[in-house]
């Protein structure tokens, strides 16, 4: 028994053939780029920032701080294990000076390698502080202690209760 595809004879329009064919494909390519568009226009209207992408941003901003200072830990550890060897050459004196200075170099190399991506790694935390401060700040979320809100306030109050004493 012979199976019909009725959709496909319905695009078709009466024709047969080839040209059934390039007329099936027309109409598939003109639904597709249709298709496309919708979603291209879906995506680009913006959608207002819903509770939860708030709690993920503050958590993004908590977990790269957090990062941040595990890895400047695990350099401080590198840097305290260079220094300890450093100090096992300088005070090994079956070493003359020449060889101790060669095997010192590439010790203080890494050193000062280390020392440069912990700057490096100060200022990203630093800047990412700011931002999750601004970012608490915005959305009322408490701050941690040692962050209190140093914002300008207002010069005129001096009191508890709100009064101005600069009139008398």
């Amino acid at each position: 028994m012979a199976s019909f595809n009725f959709a496909v004879l319905d695009l078709a329009d009466g024709e047969s053939g080839e040209a059934a064919v390039s007329v099936v494909l027309a109409k598939a390519k003109a639904q597709a780029v249709a298709d496309a568009k919708k979603t291209i226009a879906g995506f680009e209207k913006e959608k207002p920032i819903a509770k939860n992408n708030i709690y993920f941003t503050k958590l993004q901003h908590d977990n790269g701080i957090r990062n941040i200072l595990h890895e400047i830990k695990s350099l401080r550890e590198a840097l305290t294990k260079l220094r300890a060897e450093e100090t096992k050459l300088k005070e090994d004196g079956i070493l003359s000076a020449e060889q101790r200075k060669l095997r010192l170099m590439p010790l203080w190399e890494d050193q000062r390698k280390l020392r440069q991506h912990q700057r490096k790694l100060r200022d990203q935390e630093a800047k990412l502080r700011s931002l999750r401060k601004e970012f608490y700040l915005e959305h009322r979320f408490p701050l941690g202690a040692g962050e209190e809100d140093t914002r300008v306030h207002d010069q005129g109050v001096d009191n508890v209760n709100g009064t101005c004493n600069a009139d008398g």
